[in-house]
């Protein structure tokens, strides 16, 4: 008998013996490995029966909804491009923005001014002997992340919502170049 069954029998069984007042089945009993192998097959048959469902209901809507999206690009090919520029240009400035500010903090300029050991600092004692000059591109760069300009306060959720309608966009604009040639 495998060790994972032993301790499953060891404890689940006796733990039923202790309390209902019969004797746990012993390595000779069949019946009790009978009834958890009918269970394993049990739930191996749900899982698949599941799985299966899921599966190839997901596959034909997924195929029947391309279908019309490409029926509907054929259809409406020079609409489909406008909208598709129009909305990558909306998610492009809302995501530009944010994509600065992520490469000036990763350069080492945040909110609490340059930090410590980074390539910032290192220009700024290097280059500029600690001088900045008001208005230059380090005074700019410095101030952007401690929100002296601040290009988007918008939370979160607009960047996951820039993202996706870029997605649409370039989806569109592929979809409707494919549909043209």
């Amino acid at each position: 008998m495998a060790p994972a069954i032993d301790v499953f029998n060891s404890t689940f069984f006796a733990g039923i013996a202790s309390t209902m007042a019969f004797s746990a089945p012993d390595s000779t009993d069949t019946w009790y490995l009978s009834l958890l192998n009918i269970i394993r097959r049990m739930f191996q048959a749900i899982g698949k029966a599941a799985h299966d469902f899921y599966v190839n209901t997901l596959q034909l809507y997924a195929e029947a909804y391309w279908e019309h999206a490409r029926t509907f690009v054929a259809e409406h090919h020079t609409e489909c491009i406008i909208a598709g520029v129009v909305i990558s240009i909306l998610a492009m400035a809302y995501l530009l923005p944010q994509a600065f500010m992520l490469f000036l903090r990763a350069l080492g300029y945040t909110a609490r001014g340059v930090a410590e050991g980074s390539v910032a600092a290192a220009h700024q004692s290097a280059r500029l002997g600690g001088y900045i000059a008001k208005g230059s591109w380090f005074a700019i760069a410095q101030s952007l992340p401690a929100g002296g300009r601040c290009f988007s306060a918008l939370p979160w959720p607009f960047a996951v919502l820039a993202v996706i309608l870029l997605g649409i966009g370039i989806t569109m604009l592929v979809m409707a170049g494919k549909a043209r040639s």
